[in-house]
């Protein structure tokens, strides 16, 4: 899972831009109710938590350049279009 797509926020992300990213998507969640916002809101706090912290985001960082250079070849097509597909079943912007 991509947590920058998660968010719709860059890698170049700063902890602000990225701050206000998980707000604008966790408004978004509330008073649904319903166990995709839920979904939505498990996979929103796990980006915030991961991209916020500068150790887990290094982490992150290099497992994701890792993977994105695994796939690029694959059948299994790009990390980007797996996860564009992700963000539209959650209804991510």
């Amino acid at each position: 899972m991509d947590y920058y797509i998660v968010l719709g926020v860059t890698p170049g992300a700063t902890l602000e831009e990225i701050k206000m990213a998980y707000e604008s998507n966790s408004n978004s969640c509330i008073g649904g109710g319903g166990a995709l916002d839920e979904l939505k809101q498990e996979l929103l706090d796990r980006a915030v938590k991961v991209l916020s912290d500068p150790k887990r985001r290094r982490h992150f960082d290099r497992k994701r350049s890792r993977d994105m250079s695994q796939t690029a070849g694959s059948d299994f097509g790009s990390s980007a279009s797996n996860n564009g597909k992700v963000r539209a079943t959650f209804g991510i912007d």
